[in-house]
Order: structure tokens, then C-alpha cells, then sequence
């Protein structure tokens, strides 16, 4: 495993105020999965030379000294974390480990042993090696989880197009061919809070996937048909044109009654289209319903469809987990 050198640490106080932070909002809860993202990237903007980094860790003082700085700021913050909440049986757990004054050296010595089994590589030089082989790059989150331009406050804290394997690129100068992937499934799907226009009751007796269980801090994992309204806005208002398209689920599909496309939305009586420039789209959304809703006779129709709409070739299609289960679409 390559790691960047200046990668941030996640660290387990990072993920105890995450949860506590959440929990606490009660019915406004965001959908943080609780895995601490959001509050290492928010301290790595405040405090860039006090944040816990990769290259830290070949230095086990120094990763205790800024472990426990950190964990003195949060166990510090902890009552305007709490505000009016009280301390519940979901959060003891991390309210216990901040106020921990022994658990930061455990926690060094731990990551002492993880900084030996990985390979710490610089950007330049890990792209340049990789380079000869050609080099794929994943988003991290969903394309409408971009933290600008997804549906505040239900949006992760990075970028969730292009926009950072293209940086890399121009950093090392590198006159490449870049080739642009979408890859969606063959319907909707929304993890934890935040509006869901699509979600429709045929999908309940589907076997839930194995990727996303329903999970404590994240929430509810649910389906609905697929939604052009919403691809389009991640094509057209977040990731920029793509050069073709891969469809997983199909397998899935087979299994519902119809294979169908949300294709508008309507805000009571008039049709709504989302804009990155409307700061009230997230609660125009939470008020929306389906309008133009079609059936397609034959998944070869569906597909069609999907690509003429999103101005990109479907070339690969997904009918399981397993890579046997992908099937090259040669047009």
C-alpha cells in the first residue's frame, strides 16, 4: 500500500466527536457515517501543522505530543460540543475515550506498528512509477456528496469528481490522456439522512446489499428507481462531461417489476430542477415528488436511454459482485 506522506490521520478522537456531534443532532442529523472524516478535515484547515499526518508516525513522540494535544482540545470542547444534550448510553463510549488521559500512548504505539506496513510514496513519485501501467483514480464519495456542490448538509467533506486526479496530473506536468468514467447503478440510492425523491416501496423485498448495510451512525440504506433529474446534476453541475458509463445492479433490476426512469420533479405544482446555485435546493428537494415518471419495455431500451441523456456510451454492465459478473458492451 502507497500512502502520501502528508495524508491526515483519522484518528479515534476525530471519530468520537464525529459521533457525539451527531447524535446529538437529533432529528437534524446530517448522515455522517460516523467514521470521523469531517472533523480531521476541518482540523487540518484550522490547525494544518498541529493535524496528526502520515509522516508523523515514523516519529512515535511526536505522534503522542499531537495526539494528546488533540485529545485535550476535543475532552476541553466538550461541554459546547454537548450544548443542552446529555451524556446518552450511544456516546458514553466516546465521551469516556476523550476524557482518557492514558489512551494516547496506546494509541501511538499502535500506529507505530501500522506505519511499518505501508509504503510511504510523494505524489510525483508514486504517479510518475505508476504511470507505465496507467493509473485509475476513484472518487472518494458519491459524485452528489461533493462538499460545494452536493445538497448541504447532507454532503461529504471533499471533492467528489475529477477535480483532484486532474490537479495531480498538472503537478507533474504530465501530457496524458485522461478518460473520464461514470459509474452508477442501475437505480438510486440514498445512504442516511437527507432528501430522497426517488425512493419507492418495490425495492424493499430486494436483498440488501452487502456493501451498504443499514448502519447505526449512517442510517438507513435505501432504493429507488433510477433518477435522470439528480445524474444529470452530478454530470452537468458537478463532474463535468464523462467519456462513458458503467452500469452495475442489472442483476438486481431483474428483479423489480419495471425498469424505470424518474425523469422530473415536481414542487407542488410546478416542475423543479436543482441549480448549484440555489442555496434552498437541499429543502426544495426534502418538498419534491416524481413527475414524469417512464417505463422502459426491455433493459437494452433502459440502457439506451440512460446513455442518449447523459451524452456518453454504456460499456460496461454489472450483474453481480464478482468480476466474471461484468459484461463488456462492444458497440
Amino acid at each position: 500500500m502507497f500512502v502520501s506522506p502528508d495524508a491526515p490521520v483519522i484518528t479515534p478522537f476525530h471519530i468520537a466527536v464525529n459521533r457525539i456531534r451527531e447524535w446529538n443532532r437529533g432529528e437534524e442529523r446530517h448522515g455522517s457515517c460516523g467514521q470521523g472524516v469531517g472533523e480531521c478535515v476541518a482540523g487540518s484547515l484550522i490547525s494544518p501543522d498541529a493535524v496528526l499526518r502520515i509522516k508523523d508516525l515514523a516519529n512515535r513522540s511526536l505522534t503522542q505530543e499531537k495526539l494528546e494535544a488533540l485529545r485535550l482540545e476535543s475532552w476541553h470542547g466538550l461541554g459546547q460540543l454537548m450544548g443542552d444534550c446529555e451524556i446518552s448510553t450511544v456516546t458514553l463510549r466516546e465521551v469516556s475515550l476523550l476524557g482518557n488521559n492514558k489512551i494516547s500512548a496506546q494509541i501511538s504505539a499502535n500506529y507505530s506498528q501500522c506505519y511499518n506496513l505501508v509504503t510511504i510514496a510523494q505524489d510525483e513519485q508514486f504517479i510518475r512509477n505508476a504511470l507505465s501501467d496507467g493509473v485509475v483514480f476513484e472518487g472518494g464519495q458519491g459524485a452528489l456528496l461533493h462538499q460545494d456542490l452536493g445538497f448541504t448538509p447532507h454532503v461529504t467533506w471533499c471533492e467528489t469528481g475529477f477535480y483532484n486526479a486532474e490537479c495531480l496530473m498538472k503537478e507533474i506536468n504530465a501530457s496524458l490522456s485522461l478518460h473520464r468514467v461514470g459509474v452508477m447503478r442501475g437505480y438510486s440510492t440514498r445512504h442516511g439522512a437527507g432528501p430522497f425523491v426517488g425512493a419507492h416501496s418495490d425495492f424493499k423485498n430486494l436483498p440488501n446489499e452487502r456493501s451498504s448495510p443499514h448502519e447505526f451512525w449512517q442510517g438507513e440504506f435505501r432504493r429507488g428507481y433510477f433518477d435522470m433529474v439528480l445524474a444529470k446534476y452530478a454530470v452537468e453541475q458537478i463532474t463535468g462531461p464523462i467519456d462513458e458509463i458503467h452500469v452495475s445492479c442489472m442483476d438486481q433490476m431483474k428483479l423489480l417489476p419495471n425498469y424505470r426512469i424518474v425523469h422530473s420533479y415536481l414542487m407542488g405544482k410546478h416542475a423543479y430542477v436543482p441549480n448549484i446555485k440555489d442555496n434552498q435546493k437541499t429543502e426544495k428537494l426534502s418538498t419534491c415528488e416524481p413527475g414524469d415518471v417512464v417505463d422502459y419495455t426491455s433493459e437494452q431500451v433502459f440502457l439506451a436511454q440512460i446513455a442518449e441523456e447523459l451524452h456518453a456510451p454504456i460499456t460496461r454492465i454489472g450483474y453481480g459482485t464478482r468480476a466474471e459478473d461484468r459484461k463488456l458492451v462492444v458497440s
